[in-house]
């Protein structure tokens, strides 16, 4: 990746802690304990996105008329 590419990343990263586990970024003190909050976010934020598309395919999807 590219350096901008990686700095865009911990970015993205540093969104996804504070939305989905409203932690203050600054209080974070280690790269490991970033790196757990990061796996919770992503794990968070698919868990999510996986229980909004089952509803939208039991609203609008299969065996619908």
């Amino acid at each position: 990746l590219a350096e901008s590419d990686e700095e865009d990343g911990f970015a993205k990263g540093c969104a996804l802690i504070r939305a989905n586990l409203n932690v203050d970024i600054a209080k974070i003190e280690t790269e490991e304990e970033w790196a757990q909050l990061y796996c919770e976010a992503i794990w968070l934020e698919r868990w999510r996105n996986r229980n909004r598309a089952e509803l939208i395919a039991s609203l609008f999807g299969e065996g619908k008329s």
